[in-house]
């Protein structure tokens, strides 16, 4: 009977660790509230289907410090095209990264090197320990927020706006600071100790097609890593020839010169 007692609780202990953890329960203000703000983001995303633009960018690693002018072209979801030109006018670097495939072309040395949208490449080519899709979210003035639902996230109100805590589980990973305006202004992730490994600041915003972008965006990572990035001239929503996301024509150029 006792053996029978005990399998029986087993079984109930199993069936009970298997089961989905359910979701936080949110007073109908704070799920409105909650709504709101995730829609905001979400709408702010959506009403950007190009961008073109201008900007200098700076670039600190523990390989030294580099300034370059950059050349943005971005099609969200996942299409990226990046030109560094130094300051005499040379071509230094293009990358152009489309749905799970990149590549690296370095005119100078007439070489390419293809990639998978990881991190790994641009870690290894630039420096920064970011995936293509986290840079097309940083360099559209939005922090890499994965999808969320109205339980997955804590708010704060204090007197600059709003703070953001996004939760996996019971632990915060990400914090988000968005000001009176609805602008997001900061982001931070963070370890298992809550501290951060990561940071984003977005200021300077300006109009631009009935969005607000920051024309001003820095970011720091791990080992020191810092990047400056300052918008000269920015436009949304025009229309971007697609021969200049095609990764198979830029290796055939580069090959043949």
């Amino acid at each position: 009977m006792r053996k029978s007692v005990l399998s029986f609780l087993s079984l109930l202990f199993l069936l009970s660790s298997c089961a989905p953890t359910p979701g936080r329960l949110l007073l109908p203000d704070q799920l409105l509230m909650h709504q709101k703000i995730l829609q905001r983001m979400r709408e702010r995303t959506q009403g950007i289907h190009t961008l073109s633009g201008i900007a200098r960018l700076a670039i600190q690693t523990s390989q030294g410090r580099d300034s370059t002018e950059e050349v943005i072209l971005l099609q969200p979801p996942d299409a990226i095209r990046l030109e560094s030109w130094n300051s005499m006018g040379g071509l230094q670097l293009l990358m152009i990264s489309r749905g799970k495939k990149g590549v690296f072309a370095i005119p100078g040395e007439f070489k390419t090197y293809e990639f998978a949208s990881e991190p790994g490449p641009l870690k290894r080519h630039l420096g920064l320990d970011l995936s293509i899709p986290d840079l097309l979210q940083i360099l559209m003035g939005a922090p890499p927020i994965p999808p969320l639902e109205p339980d997955q996230i804590l708010t704060e109100l204090d007197t600059g706006g709003t703070v953001l805590e996004i939760l996996q589980g019971r632990r915060v990973i990400q914090k988000v600071w968005i000001d009176l305006s609805g602008r997001i202004v900061r982001w931070e992730r963070l370890d298992a100790k809550g501290n951060p490994m990561e940071s984003l600041i977005f200021d300077d915003f300006q109009e631009v097609e009935g969005i607000s972008m920051p024309f001003h965006i820095a970011y720091t990572g791990s080992g020191g890593v810092e990047l400056a990035l300052r918008y000269r001239s920015l436009l949304l929503n025009q229309a971007i020839e697609d021969r200049l996301f095609d990764i198979s024509e830029v290796m055939e150029t580069i090959n043949h010169e």
